[in-house]
């Protein structure tokens, strides 16, 4: 099944305070290795219970493939295509029955303290698109 789905809206705070620029998202876009994954079919992403606490992808939960990304003002859309696995299975139910699940980047970078508290996302890696919960 195909769908697509808001993914990070950039350069306003998140529920954790973090801003993400549209510069850094950009720049992790443009790495040769995800465009090559996202060319070539295999960026994938999971089906996660919460977000995860290590950086390693869980094949168990692999639920869906990314086809294509695209910004519209500050917000990045996803194109996406469920995967026959257990976890891709339940995706598939999920929305057909519900709305868009809460898609969210994966990806490890270095946080700098912005004004008012907030914290800024410098030197940021996507690692995956992955589906959570509860946006932050």
């Amino acid at each position: 099944m195909i769908f697509t789905s808001e993914i990070i809206r950039c350069n306003v705070p998140n529920k954790n305070g973090h801003v993400y620029t549209k510069e850094c998202i950009e720049k992790t876009l443009e790495n040769p290795v995800i465009k090559e994954q996202i060319e070539n079919g295999c960026f994938f992403g999971g089906f996660m219970e919460d977000y995860r606490e290590d950086f390693s992808i869980d094949v168990s939960k692999i639920s869906h493939v990314c086809k294509d990304l695209w910004w519209e003002d500050d917000m990045l859309y996803g194109k996406f295509e469920t995967l026959d696995t257990p976890k891709g299975r339940i995706l598939t139910e999920a929305l057909t029955s519900t709305n868009i699940p809460n898609m969210v980047p994966t990806g490890i970078g270095i946080l700098e303290m912005g004004e008012n508290g907030t914290k800024i996302v410098k030197d940021y890696t996507i690692l995956s698109i992955d589906i959570v919960k509860e946006k932050t």
